[in-house]
């Protein structure tokens, strides 16, 4: 069995982690853990993007930085299965939507709610997007 668990870090992706970990050893399972550094294209989009160039760097350098400290994070909770790690860059919920399906995973697990605040604000709701756009088994994790 091929599980697919994608985290950003958030109290919901912890839990979202913990239930692998508590699935996952009976199953035999191999597991992927994917972060999704968001990228932020309407900002590339805009006019006086020439203006913000390097605040757009920063914040996809911060993104970055969360995506990986997320996947440390999960590797530790994990510690003892078959774990690999993976970092993309993109729209998150497309992201997982797509390595799901081109990766043949028998599940995805998610937590039902992302990075709240000013973070909430760029991510979205990504599980809600996941399960209207994947073809794999989804479990939302609350």
């Amino acid at each position: 069995m091929k599980i697919l668990v994608a985290t950003d870090g958030s109290d919901t992706a912890r839990k979202a982690l913990q239930y692998v970990k508590e699935i996952a050893a009976p199953l035999k399972a191999e597991v992927t853990v994917l972060s999704v550094a968001q990228e932020l294209a309407q900002l590339r989009a805009h006019e006086a993007y020439a203006e913000v160039h390097s605040f757009d760097i920063n914040i996809a350098e911060a993104m970055k930085k969360i995506a990986e400290n997320a996947l440390a994070e999960a590797e530790k909770m994990l510690a003892g299965l078959s774990v690999t790690t993976r970092l993309e860059t993109g729209d998150p919920a497309g992201v997982i939507c797509r390595i799901a399906q081109e990766g043949d995973f028998d599940q995805v697990v998610l937590g039902s709610r992302g990075l709240g605040g000013l973070k909430g604000m760029f991510l979205g709701s990504v599980s809600n997007r996941v399960v209207n756009c994947s073809q794999t088994n989804i479990t939302v994790v609350r």
